[in-house]
């Protein structure tokens, strides 16, 4: 197109006059006091027709009060101070509104702001879109910083980028990623893909699928996890689930913290399920006790009241403030009991303990097993330190070895050897102070009587001692019998 060279004064009225540097457009009321630049041919002229208006390039119009556009081509500034610097078919629709620059953009709101791309929309006041295509910023005060398809819909809301993002509720905000909607709010989501934050405060960091669902909860990265209880937080991961009040799950795959302020710290298919419990990996592990905690293995449970499970499998810890240190189907079920390894041990009395080995059970108030198997301390203070088979159920009872032997009556004690028995009975500690040192089948139910060894020997008075041999009596109180 050929622009006019000539300075044209032409009167509007009698007394506005405009300043023209081509040859108008028929037909066309021009403003006071306007100012225009454009082609000479009439039919693809400027139009500006708002007082004071200014309008530069091609078929643009400012039809706004001292409205502008000042390049491009079919731009408009329909309002008040509205304006329009390039670009193709934008439009600055709202009072103070501006386009700076690219095509088929909209500037409606008061105060609103397009920077440039392509189909963007800032259509309330004060909203703003820096860039990209087909944005759109509804909210008051709302804005988006390129990207494309994002929508930023709420008062304060943000849109930073990324690729058909929504942020929907006052002062959301979305920082990048790829279909993420925050829609809580002040609840934010900074990249990733499918996350959603949909309550006051929450957030997600990242990662896919991700979704905090209550006020202060937060996701960080990973794939389809879950902080769906007040203030909970989910830290990587894959389907991990944060669902009680303060709760957090960091890394591992499809754990649960479903106890207030609970924790499950990696592994696989963990609980924490009651208020302070604790999982620190492995897999399938429960804590389900209040201050109950699961340090590893597999299949533990940890179910008294600040019971303990440092590892293992299958390991079972009921009793309150009981623990299982290892080995495999355990159950620590009194309370402050404990078992060090082993398996299927049973340590059941309050204050008991067992070691190791396997199948025994101490089920006496502090009775202890050190090892062996079968063995059983069902004493009060009872103890049983090894062998198989081997029972301690007086009152301070021991059984230090062997098979088959049994320490029945107080303070009574087997050494070692096999069917030995240092008795009472049920209605009357006869056996009290009595001992066996080994040997089989041997028989100590005298008050303070001894066999050293030997097989059958049978020691029935009080005091009295057999040094060993077979088949040897002691009757008489404060007697010794030499081996024979």
């Amino acid at each position: 197109e050929n622009f006019a060279l000539r300075l044209i004064l032409t009167p509007i009225s009698i007394s506005n006059k405009a300043l023209l540097l081509d040859d108008g457009i028929q037909n066309v009321n021009y403003g006071a006091g306007i100012f225009s630049v454009g082609p000479s041919n009439s039919e693809s002229g400027n139009c500006p027709s708002g007082d004071g208006a200014v309008t530069l390039g091609y078929k643009s119009s400012a039809s706004g009060t001292y409205s502008s556009v000042t390049g491009g081509k079919s731009n408009r500034a329909t309002n008040i101070y509205a304006s329009v610097s390039g670009g193709l078919y934008n439009t600055a629709s709202g009072e103070y509104s501006s386009i700076s620059g690219g095509n088929f953009n909209v500037a409606s709101g008061l105060y609103s702001s397009v920077t440039g791309g392509l189909d963007n929309r800032a259509t309330n006041n004060y909203a703003s879109v820096s860039g990209g295509r087909d944005n759109a910023a509804s909210g008051l005060y709302s804005s988006i910083s390129a990207g494309n398809s994002n929508v930023a819909s709420a008062e304060y809301s943000s849109v930073t980028g990324g690729n058909i993002n929504r942020a929907t509720i006052v002062y959301a905000s979305v920082s990048g990623g790829e279909k993420n909607e925050a829609n809580g709010y002040a609840s934010s989501i900074s990249g990733g893909y499918i996350n959603r934050a949909t309550y006051g405060y929450a957030s997600v960091s990242g990662g896919r699928n991700n979704r905090a669902t209550v006020s202060y909860a937060s996701v960080s990265g990973g794939f389809n996890n879950v902080a769906s209880g007040s203030s909970s937080s989910v830290t990587g991961g894959d389907s991990n689930v944060a669902s009680g009040e303060y709760s957090s799950v960091t890394g591992g795959a499809t754990n649960l913290a479903s106890g207030t302020r609970s924790s499950v710290s990696g592994g696989k298919s963990n609980v924490a399920s009651a208020y302070y419990s604790s999982v620190t990996g492995g897999a399938k592990n429960l804590a389900s006790g209040t201050h109950s905690s699961v340090s590893g293995g597999s299949g533990n449970i940890a179910e008294g009241e600040g019971s303990a499970i440092m590892g293992g499998m299958d390991n079972l810890a009921e009793g309150g403030l009981s623990s299982i240190s290892g080995g495999e189907g355990n159950n620590s079920t009194g309370k402050l009991s404990s078992i060090s390894g082993g398996d299927y041990n049973i340590a059941s009395g309050e204050y008991s303990s067992s070691s190791g080995g396997s199948l025994n059970v101490a089920s006496g108030v502090s009775s202890s097993i050190s090892g062996g198997q079968g063995n059983e301390a069902s004493g009060n203070i009872s103890s049983a330190s090894g062998g198989g088979g081997n029972i301690a159920s007086g009152l301070m009872a021991s059984v230090s070895g062997g098979e088959s032997n049994q320490a029945t009556a107080s303070n009574s004690a087997v050494s070692g050897g096999a069917n030995n028995v240092a008795k009472g009975t049920a209605t009357e500690d006869i056996g009290v102070c009595s001992s066996i040192s080994g040997g089989q089948n041997n028989v100590a139910n005298g008050m303070y009587a001894s066999i050293s060894g030997g097989w059958k020997n049978k020691a029935k008075a009080m005091r009295t001692s057999i040094l060993g041999g077979k088949k040897n009596t002691a009757n008489k109180k404060n007697t010794s019998v030499p081996p024979t």
